[in-house]
């Protein structure tokens, strides 16, 4: 094992975290805490949103983007700021309008 194994991990590779507002599995306040040694981070955290962001809203493009350019200081996530989630639903018919 190596020596550095639960040292903080310290970078500068362009790094882009996701976080929702309400994931009770890794809170945005765990990116917070992981991302104090990377120097070139961006955290996103979307509004009302449990685990998993990779597919919701304009993430996908956002993800592209930072995929294509690795500049996570330039992505334009403006898009965030309409964002809300999809309402919660009982039953396979989707939610009630």
């Amino acid at each position: 094992m190596d020596a550095d194994l639960h040292a903080p991990l310290h970078s500068d590779i362009p790094t882009l975290l996701l976080s929702g507002e309400a994931d009770p599995v890794t809170p945005p306040g765990d990116a917070e805490r992981a991302a104090s040694n990377l120097t070139r981070h961006r955290h996103l955290i979307l509004k009302g949103e449990g685990h998993g962001q990779l597919a919701t809203g304009c993430m996908p493009r956002l993800m592209a983007e930072f995929l294509d350019r690795a500049a996570p200081d330039e992505l334009d996530a403006t898009c965030l700021e309409q964002h809300s989630p999809e309402p919660f639903f009982l039953s396979m018919t989707g939610p009630t309008p």
